[in-house]
Formats: structure tokens, C-alpha cells, sequence
């Protein structure tokens, strides 16, 4: 959980902010289009991707978006169960915890609990 901001705006009140303001529209249809790109990525992964790939998948992007680097390690500055990381991609408590036990005897991950270090950033990323 993070603090927020909120603001609520009247749709009448964006689309005449929208309208006389071209860099603001732009800026908003960038944005979308990358929510979209990443929303048929997520889609495709969840369709197409084994388990394996989809657990790692899920730890490369947590790396980029909540990642702290420290040397050749990134620590996940995030505390999820195993069993919502499976929620996340769609399987079970069970097989997240048997993948990443695998991935941290191979010495890829440092796992010590809900903390997660990747310790081989190229070997995580073979599998995607």
C-alpha cells in the first residue's frame, strides 16, 4: 500500500481541458497506448506462456517496476505472499513456491521469506 492522491474530474471538464490543450491529448493517448501494450502482453503471457516463464516474467517486471539495484543484485522492494504472486499470473501457491525454490537452487534468486534478490539478472532473463 502506498499514500495516493485522488482527484475526480467531470468528464464535460477533461474533454474541454483535453480539447484545448494538443501536448495534454497527446500525452494521454501515449499513456494509453502503453497501458494497452502492456495489457495484451499481460493477456498473451497468461494464454500462451508455461507456468515457468510466466513466474519469471512476473519477477523480471517486478525487478524493473519496484526494483533496487545494488551492484550485480536487485532486491524486489515489494511484499507479496506466494499466494498472491499466483493470483497474479494465474496459478497456484503451491507451484510459485516449487518455481521459486528451483530458480533459488539454481542460484538465480535469494529468497528469505516475502524478500526476494535476483542474483543473476541474465540467467532470470533466459527464460522469458
Amino acid at each position: 500500500m502506498e499514500d495516493s492522491v485522488i482527484c475526480v474530474l467531470r468528464l464535460e471538464d477533461l474533454e474541454n481541458l483535453i480539447s484545448s490543450n494538443n501536448s495534454l491529448a497527446i500525452m494521454i493517448i501515449k499513456s494509453l497506448g502503453m497501458e494497452l501494450e502492456s495489457a495484451v502482453e499481460r493477456v498473451r503471457s497468461l494464454a500462451l506462456d508455461d507456468t515457468y516463464t510466466k513466474v519469471t516474467r512476473l519477477i523480471s517486471y517486478l525487478s524493473k517496476s519496484h526494483g533496487v539495484v545494488n551492484g550485480d543484485v536487485v532486491e524486489l522492494d515489494v511484499s507479496l505472499t506466494r499466494a498472491e504472486l499466483g493470483s497474479l499470473i494465474g496459478t497456484s501457491r503451491e507451484t510459485v513456491s516449487r518455481i521459486l525454490n528451483n530458480l533459488s537452487k539454481e542460484g538465480i534468486l535469494d529468497i528469505d521469506g516475502r524478500h526476494i534478490k535476483i542474483l543473476k539478472r541474465e540467467k532470470l532473463e533466459e527464460w522469458l
